[in-house]
């Protein structure tokens, strides 16, 4: 779990179509996923508070991570000046209940890697690369698989009965583009024509900013609050956007922020009359054919085609991007405060060589790729010809086959991923068990 952020999607998250008619529905709705939500999150122990948000609905949480003083100010303001929605993030509380020192710290709680190799059913196999799989062309099932050994590029064939693809989106992209029967004579055939197409991401934009300090808010900057996924805010407009001026694209997003939470030491602060905060708004992607990952004529030290990416942002995502900064602007306005740039902000030896280069603080929005979160390429759907997955994550002609991760993704929402690939996951697997 990356930044340990854990939102659900709405309902109309996996219907977005039925709003404004563009692109695909998930095959799935959310009353469908919803058990599984409730399940991981009590499994891995999820913060949060209950804030009756259909834009991110509730889910199941061991507690709460106290907002700091200023975040509490900052949350009042917003919402009375501006009505825009404000709740306490939901994730993970960095370091919490994570005891053996061989698990790192900022690692998952309930780490779900250490449950499963307690089982004993688990067996890591290290340095090894997997290339492709085969299919039994009587079943149409996948029989082998070819992983590489990445100290002596040897490789080895693996007979298998099932085979669970979570290597991330990218990766397992590759895997599938490499065994896919245009690639490899003896591999499964894809007859949507969308295996690798439609990929997305988040379009983001990032500010820091000033407020002045709250009453208590000196109390706890020698021994700062961490931030964490449930240590943090957010403004989760979805697409129900305020309107600033014409909103003149489709989708939505959302705003996550801490105030008072980055550890900056007093010295280093230019005014200490202020305390620091950032926004980072993530929004939604639209599917299009063109942003793709394909197979590359150029191959990686052991011989194996590697992914060629074509990916850029439409004027539909830079048009939101526009809408992002200003209800940024709006919301710092709002709490009294200032956007400034970081070496306005601390006293950085040569601040502004060091920060005039770093990407996410730039104008523009980052590039594609730059948060992680990509996802499609091999999206779920109703038949075969309009998707390379069922809607229990297999492979329409290859059945013990399944997507595990954001490649199987027919639209991208705006919240983090994870905790969703993770609900799907469970779904497609208990089914397995079903069948």
């Amino acid at each position: 779990m990356g930044g340990g952020i854990t939102l659900r999607l709405s309902s109309e998250d996996f219907h977005p179509a039925k709003k404004d008619g563009f692109g695909p529905n998930w095959p799935i709705s959310y009353e469908e996923i919803s058990p599984h939500y409730d399940f991981i999150e009590n499994f891995c122990g999820i913060y949060g508070r209950k804030d009756d948000i259909k834009e991110v609905p509730n889910g199941k949480y061991i507690g709460e991570i106290p907002l700091t003083e200023n975040e509490n100010v900052f949350g009042s303001k917003v919402k009375s000046k501006l009505n825009y929605p404000f709740i306490q993030s939901r994730g993970f509380d960095r370091n919490s209940s994570v005891k053996e020192k061989n698990w790192p710290k900022s690692s998952s709680v309930g780490s779900s890697l250490k449950k499963a190799l307690d089982t004993g059913n688990v067996q890591i196999i290290s340095n090894y690369l997997v290339e492709s799989f085969e299919i039994n062309k009587i079943t149409e099932l996948a029989s082998k698989l070819t992983i590489v050994n990445l100290e002596n590029g040897h490789k080895v064939v693996l007979d298998c009965d099932l085979i669970l693809l979570c290597a991330s989106t990218i990766s397992t992209l590759r895997i599938l583009l490499n065994s896919e029967y245009k690639s490899n004579s003896s591999g499964f055939k894809d007859n949507s024509g969308k295996l690798g197409k439609y990929l997305m991401d988040h379009i983001s934009i990032c500010r820091f900013f000033s407020v002045p300090k709250a009453k208590n808010s000196n109390k706890s900057q020698d021994n700062p609050p961490d931030l964490s996924g449930a240590g943090s805010f957010f403004i989760p407009f979805g697409s129900n956007l305020p309107e600033i001026d014409d909103i003149n694209f489709h989708r939505g997003y959302g705003i996550w922020g801490a105030i008072n939470r980055l550890g900056i030491p007093k010295f280093l602060q230019k005014d200490a009359n202020k305390s620091i905060g950032f926004l980072i708004a993530h929004g939604e992607v639209l599917p299009r054919e063109k942003n793709s990952v394909s197979l590359s004529r150029k191959t990686d030290e052991w011989g194996i085609p590697i992914p060629y990416i074509e990916f850029e942002w439409s004027e539909n995502e830079l048009n939101m991007a526009k809408h992002m900064e200003k209800t940024i602007q709006k919301s710092v306005k709002a709490a009294n405060g200032k956007l400034k740039n970081i070496n306005e902000l601390m006293n950085i030896p040569l601040g502004s060589l060091f920060t005039k280069n770093l990407i996410a603080l730039s104008d523009s929005p980052p590039p594609p790729g730059y948060y992680i979160h990509e996802v499609g390429g091999a999206p779920m759907g109703l038949n075969e010809e309009n998707s390379v997955v069922d809607k229990f994550n297999r492979l329409w002609r290859c059945k013990n086959v399944l997507v595990l991760d954001g490649a199987c993704w027919p639209t991208s929402s705006w919240q983090s991923p994870t905790l969703t690939m993770m609900a799907l996951s469970r779904r497609a697997c208990l089914n397995i068990k079903k069948t």
